[in-house]
C-alpha cells in the first residue's frame, strides 16, 4: 500500500479486525468487525466470507456506475461457453420478447456483444 501510494493510486484496505495496520495506508480502509469464529482457530470462515461480500458489493456497484448492467443483468459479460451464451439469449429475450433461437443467432451474430444483439432484434422485430 505504501508503495502504490508513493506512485500515485488510490488505494484501499479491508479487514476484519479492529484498527488494522493496513487503513493507515489506505486512501479508503473497509472494516467489517465480524467477531470469533465458530470454530475456534479457524480464523478465514467468517473473515474471508465477510471480504468476499465486501468485494462483491463493490465490484456490482462498479459495473452498475460504469453502465454495464441493463435492467437487472450484467449484459457486458462475454459468452464464452455454452452455458454463457444461454444466459446472454436469456438476457436478449427478456429486454425483447423475442424467441430463444432468434436471441441466440443475434448474440452469436454480434460477436457475443449482448447491447447489440438486443439492438440488433429489436430492429428486426420493428420491421
Amino acid at each position: 500500500l505504501k508503495y502504490a501510494k508513493e506512485l500515485g493510486a488510490k488505494t484501499a484496505s479491508i479487514a476484519c479486525n479492529v484498527n488494522p495496520a493496513a487503513a493507515e495506508f489506505a486512501d479508503v480502509s473497509i472494516v467489517a468487525v465480524v467477531g470469533p469464529e465458530v470454530v475456534s482457530g479457524s480464523t478465514r470462515m467468517k473473515a474471508g466470507t465477510a471480504q468476499k461480500l465486501i468485494l462483491n458489493m463493490i465490484s456490482t456497484g462498479a459495473m452498475v456506475r460504469i453502465g454495464r448492467v441493463i435492467g437487472n443483468y450484467l449484459a457486458y459479460m462475454r459468452p464464452t461457453n455454452k452455458k454463457l451464451l444461454d444466459r446472454a439469449a436469456r438476457i436478449v429475450m427478456s429486454q425483447t420478447d423475442c424467441e430463444y433461437e432468434l436471441a441466440v443467432e443475434a448474440v452469436k451474430a454480434s460477436n457475443g456483444q449482448i447491447i447489440d444483439a438486443i439492438d440488433s432484434v429489436k430492429k428486426q422485430m420493428n420491421n
